[in-house]
């Protein structure tokens, strides 16, 4: 669906709700939107449940109604939408021309259903773990990797972002932490996934405002790179304030001075 040009939602054919069970990534740019508030409700439940525009509303639910009765395209010209929901976008002043296509082959939607239901799932368990990971897809240019994109990612390794695993999902790791191109951690996953070798090193990443300490393994799955580190980052700066305090420690001791014993030479 993301191969093809446009801006993209999948419906059920359950009039009146016609819930939204995919959605393509330049939708969701378009309207600045994140997938996961979308999928599993109705499309008029996120788009006009604050009760304007209902002209535009009624215009999208009659074309709708008629290509699960015709199975026949149905355009909508001039489609206008004028009031912002929860401030999330603004569509005020623009007009869309609609294009609803009926989808004939019901398991097509079936397995749409599925692969939403899924990714919920998968989400929701990887999510449970505390340590943090990500799945990385390489962006290449002239033969060679010049960014990482984020297909996965949890919520503990979001959180360094300040953010949610479907805020991150689909943007370029350079967006997010720029400073990561300079380190081990943009340069052994490329390694990894030139060679197939996987990798386990430590890392003291000292970019973007933040100083962690991480123990990170990198691994090739097909064509992405999964990367799993543990965070120890509060024993090491234990460590350092013991390593201070016996060193400040050591320089206040007292010297031991000479002794003199008779008898001995």
């Amino acid at each position: 669906m993301n191969a093809i040009p446009g801006n993209h939602l999948v419906l059920l054919p359950d009039a009146p709700r016609f819930t939204i069970v995919a959605v393509s990534d330049d939708y969701l740019k378009a309207l600045n939107l994140q997938r996961e508030p979308l999928l599993g409700n109705g499309v008029f439940e996120v788009f006009f449940s604050d009760g304007g525009n209902q002209a535009g509303a009624q215009q999208l639910l009659q074309s709708l109604t008629q290509v699960v009765q015709t199975k026949q395209i149905q355009s909508i010209m001039d489609l206008r939408y004028e009031r912002s929901y929860y401030q999330t976008y603004i569509l005020e002043g623009r007009a869309w021309r609609v294009a609803n296509k009926p989808v004939e082959d019901i398991t097509t939607e079936v397995q749409l259903v599925e692969v939403a239901q899924a990714n919920r799932y998968l989400q929701t368990i990887i999510n449970l773990f505390k340590e943090p990971m990500q799945v990385l897809q390489p962006i290449q240019e002239n033969g060679e990797i010049i960014d990482f994109r984020f297909t996965l990612t949890n919520q503990a390794y979001a959180a360094y972002a300040k953010a949610t695993p479907e805020q991150l999902q689909g943007k370029r790791v350079s967006e997010v932490f720029p400073g990561y191109k300079e380190t081990e951690s943009f340069s052994n996953p490329v390694e990894t996934y030139k060679t197939g070798k996987p990798l386990t090193f430590e890392i003291h990443y000292e970019q973007d405002g933040l100083d962690l300490y991480n123990l990170m393994s990198t691994a090739k799955l097909g064509e992405e790179v999964v990367i799993h580190f543990t965070d120890f980052t509060r024993l090491r700066h234990l460590q350092l304030q013991l390593e201070s305090k016996i060193r400040e420690l050591s320089r206040l001791q007292p010297k031991p001075s000479g002794v003199c014993l008779r008898g001995f030479p």
